[in-house]
């Protein structure tokens, strides 16, 4: 039953059918009843009550129990047995007041139950109550019925939602494996492109003749070079989408650290930066897979250097605290605004600079290594301020320090630019 209904129905006047075999009773309920401003109907035993209801179904029955024909217990049974008047409301008003009586009404359906002589005033309230009773019961009837129906169609909605995020996953491992395989068959190419320009960028079997030669050269190594470095990265955002398993190894913190600054050694030569470790005094060991640990690592120190001008200074340090074992890649570059961070992190996701288009790539550095340093359960934390500088903090969970030990590589000194 619907708001809307529930008003009609309290508005329009209360329909009653008063059943009962004594005519001046029945005579004396139409007038007090009707007084109320109801419409009532009379029967004089459960037979013609019965035709009475199928033909104009009241909103409340006032029914005696003894009676000719079909008593009161009968028509109570019949109500209940017909889906239409299952919850029709029905006060029971009878001379019968043992418990026997009481207790065989209730049993069949009963509503209430007043016994004789009628207290006209009483039943008014009684009738009053019973309907208002009953309204609420509807409403609350249809209210769970509706709550049922949006269950199903939550249910449903819910196969559907899995279905659908099961093909989603279906697609992005496709997509994934796709792109691993496509990675591997370009980089058989592209290491023959790399190494036939670098022997012809240094002539090792002789003169190439005219320098525009050298020149083409070295253009075609340079573009060979980035070509394999974002070839690498899609491979591996692919494997970090994947969330395959880790292998897993001890080692110390401070031979990862040393295995990146060398990786970056160079790069940071050419772009004339200082590359500073600090040492690390515990001589930490940790357990994590140290390809991707490395990798993660290396993409910092990578990115610090891109977006570094000149004469800067990149700085790696770690730490142990109560957050568990970190790292930490500060810079002195152009830093990011803090409306910007969001995007460094997403795949893809590059801020325009003019220095930043200097150096060119997919967007993958950042989102990469968060991604594996989440494998590992741990986080990446961005703290920058445009034109001082970014720290960027990979921190892995306490659980990962082995032991603390004497460091056994000592800190390499500063790297600076010839």
């Amino acid at each position: 039953m619907s708001v809307e209904d529930a008003e009609i129905i309290a508005q329009r006047p209360l329909s009653l059918l008063f059943v009962d075999d004594d005519p001046i009773l029945r005579e004396f309920a139409r007038v007090n009843l009707a007084a109320e401003g109801w419409a009532v109907a009379v029967a004089g035993d459960g037979e013609e009550a019965l035709r009475e209801i199928a033909r104009a179904c009241p909103d409340i029955v006032l029914l005696d129990l003894r009676m000719p024909k079909m008593d009161g217990f009968q028509v109570l049974h019949a109500l209940r047995e017909r889906e239409l008047t299952r919850r029709l409301p029905v006060i029971v008003i009878t001379g019968r007041d043992d418990e026997a009586s009481i207790d065989r009404a209730f049993s069949e359906g009963a509503t209430s139950f007043l016994v004789k002589p009628i207290n006209w005033r009483q039943l008014s309230y009684q009738i009053r109550f019973v309907d208002r009773a009953n309204r609420n019961e509807l409403t609350l009837i249809e209210r769970a019925d509706e709550l049922a129906l949006q269950r199903r169609e939550l249910e449903e909605t819910s196969v559907e939602l899995s279905r659908a995020l099961d093909a989603a996953d279906a697609a992005s491992k496709t997509k994934s494996h796709f792109l691993a395989t496509m990675s591997h068959e370009l980089r058989t190419p592209l290491n023959a492109v790399i190494g036939f320009a670098e022997i012809l960028t240094t002539e090792v079997y002789g003169a190439l003749g005219d320098v525009r030669y050298r020149d083409f050269a070295r253009d075609i190594l340079g573009s060979g070079r980035r070509l394999l470095a974002l070839v690498n990265d899609v491979l591996e955002f692919s494997r970090a989408a994947e969330k395959s398993a880790l292998n897993e190894e001890e080692f110390e913190l401070a031979e990862l650290v040393e295995e990146a600054r060398r990786a970056v050694a160079k790069q940071a030569r050419e772009a004339r930066l200082q590359l500073h470790v600090l040492e690390d005094p515990h001589g930490t060991v940790i357990r994590a897979d140290p390809i991707r640990m490395t990798r993660i690592l290396t993409n910092l120190l990578s990115n610090a250097i891109n977006y570094t001008p000149s004469d800067g200074k990149i700085t790696i340090g770690t730490a142990i605290s109560g957050a568990g074992i970190s790292i930490t890649v500060s810079d002195t570059g152009i830093g990011i605004a803090a409306e910007d961070i969001a995007t460094v992190l997403e795949h893809f996701g590059r801020i325009g600079s003019s220095l930043s288009q200097q150096h060119e790539g997919a967007g993958l550095g950042l989102p990469i290594a968060r991604q594996f340093i989440e494998l590992h359960n741990g986080a990446l934390t961005i703290d920058s301020t445009p034109g001082q500088g970014t720290a960027v903090t990979i921190t892995l969970p306490k659980d990962r320090l082995v032991r603390l030990g004497a460091a056994s590589v000592t800190a390499s000194p500063e790297v600076q630019a010839a």
